[in-house]
């Protein structure tokens, strides 16, 4: 599943970055056709599939019309207890000959997904240090050996292509959250989804990972040893990289008080 590079350090990482980075800006350079920046997506545990919240949520897969309703149903409440009424626009299933575009309703999706609502969206971040923070997180307490930072370039300079029944990744880019945390985080988006029949499904982005493309949707995965957690929750902290600056919310703020006097003064 794309490419998977085994690093001894931070510094290691820091360096795969930059030099990621500067192929990409060579690249564009000769390139007539978009090429993507990097995002990035910190896993706590490198044993962890790439799954959405939905997936890991309901183990089932939706339809992307049902999932729709789901949001539908719980808008109401969500309203009703916020104070904030947020749009959601109405349901139109997507063409199957037309360019893949962000499914109706992305931007309350990923309202839904900044608060905890299982979502069929895959988050990512457009910033390699806030992967690193939910990589390696303070409160993590759970046994591991790895945690793992993906980038992921969807678009590479050679256009991009689809095949009807294939899974498609689509990306989701630019301001769209109506929620701070969208913003603060770099937060990018994609959905994965299928063809069956004249219906469009949500699905797995393994799927299209599997397939071992060299020319659109571009996956590497950085696995980096869980022992250096303590030097890089202390360069996040210099860079204001915490749960408060991330989340801004009574909780992180004592999540982030707990490390500052219980973990960083050690």
């Amino acid at each position: 599943m794309g490419e998977t590079v085994q690093l001894d350090t931070w510094e290691e990482f820091e360096e795969q970055v930059l030099q990621l980075i500067s192929n990409v800006k060579e690249q564009r350079k000769k390139a007539k056709i978009y090429i993507s920046d990097p995002i990035y997506r910190g896993h706590e545990d490198a044993s962890w599939e790439l799954r959405t919240t939905l997936e890991r949520y309901t183990g089932s897969s939706f339809s992307m019309e049902a999932y729709h309703r789901i949001m539908e149903s719980v808008k109401p409440s969500i309203d009703t207890f916020t104070g904030k009424p947020q749009n959601l626009e109405r349901y139109v299933e997507p063409k199957a000959d037309e360019f893949p575009a962000p499914p109706p309703g992305c931007d309350y999706m990923a309202y839904l997904r900044h608060y905890s609502f299982p979502s069929p969206l895959l988050d990512w971040t457009r910033s390699p240090y806030v992967a690193a923070f939910f990589a390696f997180r303070p409160t993590y307490t759970r046994p591991r050996e790895n945690v793992a930072i993906y980038s992921y370039r969807e678009h590479t300079g050679q256009g991009k292509a689809w095949r009807g029944g294939d899974a498609e990744i689509v990306g989701i880019t630019g301001s769209i959250a109506p929620t701070r945390r969208h913003y603060i985080q770099q937060s990018e988006y994609t959905i994965c989804r299928k063809l069956e029949g004249k219906t469009y499904r949500y699905c797995v982005h393994e799927e299209v990972f599997r397939q071992e493309r060299d020319d659109q949707d571009l996956l590497c995965k950085f696995i980096l040893p869980s022992t250096e957690q303590e030097k890089i929750l202390e360069k996040l902290a210099m860079m204001n990289i915490n749960a408060l600056s991330l989340f801004g919310s009574d909780e992180s703020l004592m999540g982030w008080l707990a490390y500052e006097r219980l973990k960083r003064q050690d």
